[in-house]
Formats: C-alpha cells, sequence, structure tokens
C-alpha cells in the first residue's frame, strides 16, 4: 500500500501532469509522465520482490540462559530471547523493520524488541532482549512482525511470520524459615522404604541430644542427661518415618481473575511449590489435588524423590497460565480487544477477499431481539410470568417498537457490528464450528463472548470481566467446586495412612453457607485421625482481619477509596464467618500473605512430627 508521501506524490504529479497536458507544455507533460512511469515500475518492483520473498521467510528463536538455550525457565529469573528473521530468496529486500510481542507473562528487563535493517540470504535481522518471568506459566511466542517499505518511503506493507514457541516457567523456589530444620544429619539406619514403623516419626534408636524447646513432649526428655548439665535435654532417634502432606490447590476461577502473573493462583501455586520443595529437603511424602467447578483436573498420591517432585511442579507450571471463565462478559469491551489480537497475529484472516463486510450489512439483518440478553428477572406468580412473556412476544412481533430496532442507525453500533462479524468470522474458523457458526455468533451474544474469552485466553490476553451482576451476585462462586472438593478430599482420606496432614489452599471467601459437602468430608478426615489446615488466598494491599490501614486523611474521601474500604470489609467478613464455621470443627483456617503461609505450613508439619514421637 502506499504511504502518506506516496500518496502525495502519485496526485501531485498526476495533477501536473494533467495540468501541462491540458495547456500544451509538452516538454513538461513528458517530464511528468516520465515520472508517473517510474513511480508505476518502482511499486511493481516493490510488490514482486515482496511477493517473490514472502514464501522464503521464516524465523528462528531461542531463549537464552546464561549463554545456553533452553526449554524451562523458575520464576523470579531472567533470560535472554533471541528471534533471527532469515530469508532464503535471491532477492534483496531494501528496508524490513521486525517486532516481537513480549510475552504477557513476562516483563521486558533490558533491550529493544525490534530492529530494522536490510534482509537477505545470509544477513539474518536479529533482534535481542532480556526478560524477568515474575510468576509461574508458559511464555507464549507467536512469531515476529515484519513491516517492508522501499529506500523512499513510498509503498509499504506488513505481514506476521508466525513460528509459535511455548516456554514452561516452573514456580518458583521459597526458602523456608531459618527456626525449622531443613537438612537431617547422617542416619547410619536405612531410611527409604525399609521402615519398620507404620506411623511417622522416631525410630528407636538414639541420634543425638539437643535443649529442651517448648512443646517437646515429655517423654521425650533424657533426664540423666539434664541433671548432668543442669539444663534440661531432649533425645532424637534415628530412622525418621516422614510425614504425609496433601495440598488440595484451588484453580477455578475464582482465583483466576486478574492480569497475568498477578493473580491468587499464583500466589496459590507459589506456596504449593514452597511447600513440596521444604518437604523434600525433610524427605517426607507429598501429594497433589487439583480441584476447579468442573472437574478435578489432577491427583497424585503422596510420594517421595526427585522425579515425583518434578512432576508436581510441572502440575502447577501447567494451571498457572489458566484465565477465569465466565457465563458472560460485556461485549462492546470483548470485541475490540479480540479484534486487536486478531490484527496483530492474524492480519491475513482480515483481507478483503476473505473476510469482507458488506456496508449495508446492519441495516438488512441486524441483531434480533430474542438475542439480546434483557437481564430481567422472571417473576414469580403465574399471571405476571404470562403478562411478562406477552410483553415480550409484543417486542418481537413485527408491529413492535424496541431499542433493537433502532441500533442499525447508530454510527457506533455500526462500527461494532462490523468487528463483531469480522472477528465472528475469524473465531468461527479457528475452532471449527461448522457453517452455520458465523451466524450463530453473531446473533448469540453469550456464545461470543465464551469464545472471544477463550480466545483472549490462549493468546495470555486479560480479559475485562465484570466481578458482580446486574443483582450484585459473585459471578464466580461455583458451588459444584464445594461438592468436588468434598469428594476429592474424602478419596484422600479412604486411601491414605493415619495421621496425614491436608492443607486446603481455597477460595472459600465468596460461598457463604455452601460449605456443607466440604464441612461432611472435613468431619470424615477429623474422624479417621488426620489433621487439616486451611489457607485462604489472600488479595495483596487489602488489610488482614483483625488490622486496618491506617491512612492519612487529607481531605473528603473519594470514590476509589471508598469503594475499596468497603470491598476490604466485606473480605474480612466473610473470611470471619469461613473461620467461624470450620472453628466449630476444630479446624484453623488462616488468611496469610504468601511468604507467611509457607511458615505456618511448616509449622505444623514440624509439630505434627514432635507429636508423632509424644505417641509412640
Amino acid at each position: 500500500m502506499l504511504t502518506s508521501r506516496g500518496w502525495w506524490l502519485f496526485l501531485i504529479t498526476f495533477a501536473l501532469l494533467v495540468v501541462a497536458a491540458a495547456l500544451g507544455i509538452g516538454t513538461a507533460a513528458l517530464a511528468f509522465l516520465t515520472l508517473l512511469v517510474w513511480f508505476v515500475g518502482a511499486w511493481i518492483q516493490f510488490q514482486v520482490r515482496l511477493r517473490w520473498t514472502a514464501k522464503a521467510l521464516y524465523v528462528e528463536r531461542s531463549l537464552l540462559r546464561q549463554g545456553t538455550a533452553v526449554e524451562v525457565l523458575w520464576a523470579h529469573s531472567t533470560a535472554t530471547m533471541a528471534a533471527r528473521l532469515r530469508s532464503d530468496s535471491r532477492l534483496t529486500l531494501a528496508y524490513v523493520a521486525v517486532y516481537d510481542r513480549v510475552p504477557a507473562l513476562a516483563r521486558l528487563e533490558d533491550g529493544q524488541p525490534w530492529n530494522e535493517g536490510e534482509l537477505h540470504k545470509g544477513a539474518p535481522i536479529e533482534i535481542t532482549y532480556q526478560i524477568a518471568c515474575p510468576a509461574a506459566g508458559r511464555l507464549r511466542c507467536d512469531g515476529l512482525k515484519a513491516q517492508f517499505a522501499d529506500l523512499h518511503g513510498f509503498f509499504t506493507a506488513t505481514a506476521f511470520i508466525r513460528d509459535r514457541r511455548s516456554y514452561r516457567v516452573l514456580p518458583p523456589v521459597t526458602d523456608e524459615p531459618d527456626h525449622l530444620p531443613t537438612i537431617k544429619r547422617h542416619n547410619l539406619l536405612p531410611l527409604l522404604g525399609t521402615h519398620r514403623h507404620l506411623r511417622p516419626g522416631s525410630g528407636s534408636e538414639l541420634l543425638d541430644l539437643r535443649d529442651y524447646l517448648p512443646g517437646d513432649p515429655p517423654k521425650m526428655i533424657a533426664w540423666k542427661a539434664s541433671a548432668r548439665r543442669d539444663r534440661l535435654m531432649t533425645k532424637e532417634f534415628e530412622s525418621e518415618v516422614p510425614v504425609r502432606c496433601t495440598l488440595f490447590v484451588d484453580v477455578s476461577s475464582s482465583v483466576r481473575v486478574g492480569p497475568p502473573g498477578a493473580s491468587a493462583l499464583t500466589r496459590v501455586l507459589a506456596i504449593a511449590s514452597a511447600v513440596v520443595h521444604a518437604n523434600a529437603e525433610q524427605r517426607d511424602l507429598t501429594g497433589l489435588c487439583l480441584v476447579d467447578e468442573s472437574a478435578v483436573r489432577a491427583s497424585i498420591r503422596p510420594e517421595r524423590g526427585r522425579r515425583h517432585v518434578y512432576r508436581l511442579i510441572q502440575q502447577l507450571a501447567d494451571v498457572a497460565d489458566l484465565a477465569p471463565v465466565t457465563e458472560y462478559a460485556p461485549l462492546d469491551r470483548l470485541v475490540p480487544l479480540a479484534y486487536g489480537v486478531v490484527q496483530d497475529i492474524y492480519p491475513e484472516l482480515l483481507a478483503h477477499d476473505v473476510n469482507a463486510f458488506p456496508w449495508w450489512l446492519p441495516f438488512w439483518s441486524p441483531q434480533p431481539i430474542y438475542a439480546i440478553p434483557s437481564g430481567a428477572r422472571l417473576p414469580r406468580s403465574w399471571p405476571a410470568r404470562l403478562w411478562f412473556h406477552f410483553r415480550r412476544w409484543l417486542r418481537e412481533s413485527p408491529i413492535g417498537l424496541h431499542r433493537g430496532r433502532f441500533f442499525r442507525l447508530i454510527p457506533a453500533r455500526h462500527r461494532m457490528y462490523r468487528l463483531r462479524k469480522k472477528l465472528a468470522a475469524v473465531l468461527a474458523v479457528r475452532y471449527r464450528l461448522g457453517p452455520a457458526g458465523l451466524a450463530w455468533l453473531l446473533e448469540d451474544d453469550v456464545a461470543c463472548s465464551q469464545y472471544a474469552q477463550a480466545f483472549l485466553a490462549e493468546h495470555q490476553v486479560a480479559a475485562p470481566l465484570s466481578l458482580y451482576d446486574e443483582l450484585g451476585r459473585y459471578r464466580f462462586t461455583a458451588p459444584a467446586k464445594i461438592d468436588r472438593l468434598g469428594r476429592a478430599l474424602l478419596s484422600a482420606v479412604l486411601r491414605g495412612k493415619e495421621n496425614e496432614l491436608f492443607v486446603l489452599l481455597v477460595d472459600l471467601l465468596e460461598m457463604g453457607p455452601k460449605l456443607e459437602p466440604l464441612l461432611r468430608a472435613v468431619r470424615v478426615a477429623l474422624a479417621r485421625h488426620h489433621q487439616l489446615q486451611v489457607i485462604c488466598p489472600w488479595p495483596p494491599g487489602v488489610p488482614l482481619p483483625g488490622t486496618t490501614a491506617v491512612k492519612p486523611v487529607t481531605g473528603p474521601p473519594k470514590l476509589q477509596e471508598l469503594l475499596a474500604r468497603a470491598s476490604a470489609q466485606r473480605l474480612q467478613q466473610a473470611f470471619l464467618r469461613v473461620q467461624h464455621t470450620f472453628a466449630q470443627l476444630g479446624v484453623s483456617v488462616i488468611a496469610a500473605p504468601e511468604e507467611q503461609a509457607v511458615s505456618l505450613i511448616l509449622s505444623r508439619l514440624h509439630k505434627l512430627r514432635g507429636w508423632q514421637r509424644s505417641v509412640r
């Protein structure tokens, strides 16, 4: 296509040629004609070079960590992204500007994700920049965007050279607290798989003596050594049987809400990863269960070993980039965002010859009124229901008048319909919806919203979602999650051994009185002499229950401050209700940040280990 400079040159040259020919100035007309012929020849040469080399372009990409190509990264680490645009064609492109999209999960640290220059065989254009990965998930790279132009700046063209790559980012390794033992000393007796004890705890051979700590059972006090040293000493034994711990991680839509890398799911996975690594160093057995509102995504029994730890960490990384899903989201915000992604990554699917939009289409076939969600509640009484359906039928009838009939006259609605039609065509082809998929997405707002959300989630773009509906109800409550979580806990109790620790990393703040399936499973676990601990992911920046955020008051409170204060108060009240519900069963519920939650879980494991010593 022509640039603004090219259009001005063409229009001015053509106008001067017409004026010179009309005035009979042959020399000037010949000069302007020659300039116009040269302009057309340059355009033909540019198109030939571009079309000849378009199929010979390809991308080479590598992720470097300390100079070595890697496929897996750890969170909170930095790496170097190197991408090259190469050409196998003999023809040379005079000017090419190459742009790379920084992955949504990464943060640009150093360098520039673009470069420019001449492109020919043997001389690629290379892009090198440094990124940081603040959270677990996947780095998605779709390819490079190339912009071609001639040296004069008259012609330009844009293409996207697709080369999809995915790099896994594992959850971070958090250091354990200093007051807990992390590495055991040398043990003379065999450790793994040769225990004669059935329950966690210590063996019968004395390993060492240490100072008495508050909470140590009196049975473990070495009275003779304490009398000699004039202070209390505690005995430690060899061949300690490991403690079993199972993590139940909530991966439903309620914890996925938020931008990539900054959601509650990221904090929950970081806690689970830290506990897995800490238990591995303690040689304890760790299990994992991932639950969402639709099914149990993964259930891994408690085991030990390096391969088992890698398996758990990979499972956590695979669910780290999940996006929230709601039944309906505002299309006026989803459609432009998804259309912009299509423009960047799939520009060939918006070409006029494959995805045309007749200007008369919104006027001829607008969206029917029955396909527009009304949001009105259905009345309870039968007379009111009959009147409700009669009014709806009257609006949909040919003689009825409603706001949908005037949408075709609004320019903003015309533009939104054009974007929706082109996006619906792309989604119908990409997700293979069949011949009627385009018409279905044009008329069904719920289906169009769901596929647009899936498209944005696939490309790691945060979709604008509303947390509450028109009636003030939380959209991501998902009572089915509690039922599946209760069944998963019962299954773990049935196949587990005595005195295990079950840690529930679940968002229960918006569930209200719908916790009965989980409470039944908790009662069964307590009856089987298991230990439970519930940790609710707490949003950053919100004061913890029992604390107040003191801020200097310099004037009247603003609307955002009032909304933030009301939201914090609502979360604190919801947490107190959940805490009171579980306190009746003797189970502690903790709302703690990421670094404090790991310490609390490891402290509970350490106490469980000491409690088992006192039992034996």
